[in-house]
């Protein structure tokens, strides 16, 4: 068994009964096929980065779970096949139960993520310490600007 986590998009128009049927639902693949919930974490309605089937916004629900790999096609499968689901994915963090890779978890929703021509760096709003990394991209941003 490895560990997954998958993050779906439903449709926001969805009651809050036919999106605790679909989480449902989606439990329902990975556990009569082996698997084992470990995580449910809803994440509520967000605007979406762009519309996705003239959808502005999505209710995100977040699964972590341990798996063989012959459980994914399936749960691909079914993703697919429902139609109020506008977006999903799904990751392997780990080779084995309980593995998880190094800082996962660390960020929480509050977290705001900032893009820069060197990558995205993550920082929380009350914090008044910042890596190197990150002054110097302030420095070669007052350079350029």
């Amino acid at each position: 068994m490895r560990v997954y986590e998958s993050v779906f998009i439903a449709n926001p128009s969805l009651s809050e009964e036919e999106v605790n049927q679909t989480i449902e639902l989606i439990q329902n693949v990975i556990s009569n096929n082996g698997g084992e919930i470990v995580k449910v974490d809803k994440w509520g309605k967000r605007p979406l980065a762009y519309e996705i089937k003239k959808q502005k916004e999505g209710y995100y629900v977040l699964l972590l779970f341990n798996a063989d790999p012959k459980v994914l096609s399936e749960l691909d499968r079914r993703y697919k096949l429902t139609d109020h689901i506008l977006r999903y994915n799904i990751i392997k963090l780990g080779d084995k139960p309980g593995e998880l890779p190094p800082g996962y978890g660390q960020y929480t929703l509050d977290t705001q993520f900032v893009g820069s021509e060197f990558g995205m760096h993550a920082y929380d709003e009350g914090k008044e310490e910042y890596d190197e990394e990150e002054e110097a991209d302030e420095s070669f941003d007052e350079e350029i600007g």
